[in-house]
């Protein structure tokens, strides 16, 4: 790029730039920075504002998630050194309101969070950390000779840094493994997942119910056949579904019929009294299941009980012929509103407090005058 042409860029750069105060007047501006002061991360997160202009992307930052500040603490004391935490802070004139994360817990409370900035942040550090090991390591003549001098360096020298390194992404890594485990779907929610695809669940606008309407008494004729009455239902479930295009779930007309000539049979015709023996509509889906899934007809109302009492995801996996793909903005506020475990609500601790105790230390002695007196 030509020295003109950058000039020209970054004129038209100054020019697309907006008024920081996003057309705001001041009572709007002083409710956003009072909500500030209350709200964690991922809240301030959600006033996120996206808009698209014609020079790209404006990124409405109406919580300052770009002003917060991180700082990972993994060796403030022995406890810390097994157990990381990171401080998510914005400044508030003197003050800064601090967050704390406990960022092993929050990978096994939802793997997604390792792409959180204060986790990202961790496992650069200690990436780091790691890829100085041989310097780190390395002795000098008098850390060789002296086992004094030799303890003296690894306190000093940046070895208790490198294993507490380690230590934690070894942590990390079992966290994530494990939070991914745990948060598999059991067999029992993936069954009602299934059962909710065809429209099953508490829902009566899908085939299956159609045909069943068409085994009432008034629609059966006592000297049909059972292949004549399987044809008027099919018949009947096409026009259905020419009719009400919603009707196209997971659940087809072929499987509908399928069922019907097999297990379902004993529904269309009974031998002794020639008419159908229409169930309830309870029970008729309920044996359609167990047929389509191989199932104990017993087990259908037991996996369905067990499914309400775990948390029913409103999507699930779906397979695609493409490759996947997301927009990186969604990606990013996807991410950095994920709620991470917080260890204390967030405090408000002082510049001058900080600075001559740290910012552990701080916080320790924050939340005991916010506890009172015991």
């Amino acid at each position: 790029m030509t020295d003109e042409e950058w000039k020209k860029l970054s004129e038209l750069t100054k020019k697309a730039q907006i008024d920081g105060r996003m057309g705001l007047n001041d009572d709007e501006l002083r409710i956003l920075r009072e909500a500030r002061r209350e709200l964690k991360f991922h809240e301030r997160m959600r006033l996120l504002g996206l808009s698209r202009t014609a020079t790209g992307t404006v990124w409405l930052d109406f919580g300052e998630i770009s002003e917060s500040m991180i700082q990972i603490d993994d060796g403030s004391s022995t406890e810390r050194e097994e157990r990381p935490f990171a401080y998510i802070w914005l400044t508030q004139g003197y003050e800064r309101c601090v967050e704390t994360v406990d960022i092993i817990e929050s990978v096994k409370q939802n793997p997604m969070s390792i792409g959180h900035p204060a986790i990202l942040f961790a496992i650069h550090r200690w990436q780091e950390v790691i890829q100085a090991q041989r310097l780190i390591a390395r002795d000098d003549v008098d850390s060789a000779r002296d086992e004094t001098m030799r303890a003296f360096k690894r306190a000093f020298d940046g070895g208790l840094e490198l294993e507490s390194a380690k230590r934690n992404l070894d942590k990390l890594m079992k966290a994530f493994k494990d939070g991914v485990r745990d948060r598999r779907i059991t067999n029992e929610v993936a069954f009602a997942i299934k059962a909710k695809s065809m429209g099953l669940l508490g829902s009566k606008d899908n085939l299956l119910y159609k045909a069943w309407q068409r085994l009432a008494p008034k629609y059966v004729k006592d000297f049909d056949s059972p292949d004549d009455r399987r044809k008027r239902i099919k018949d009947f479930l096409l026009e259905a579904e020419r009719a009400q295009p919603n009707l196209a779930t997971n659940l087809s007309i072929r499987k509908v019929m399928n069922f019907l000539e097999e297990d379902g049979a004993r529904f269309v015709y009974d031998e002794k009294s020639v008419a159908s023996r229409r169930p309830q509509w309870k029970v008729f889906w309920h044996a359609f299941l167990a047929w389509n899934f191989q199932m104990k007809p017993t087990s259908i109302q037991e996996y369905l009980e067990r499914a309400n009492k775990e948390d029913f995801p409103d999507k699930s996996f779906q397979p695609s012929l493409t490759a996947p793909k997301a927009q990186l903005a969604n990606l990013c506020r996807y991410i950095w509103a994920l709620p991470l475990t917080t260890t204390r609500d967030s405090l408000l601790v002082h510049e001058d407090d900080v600075g001559f105790n740290g910012l552990a230390a701080a916080l320790e002695a924050s939340e005991k005058r916010a506890d009172g007196p015991n």
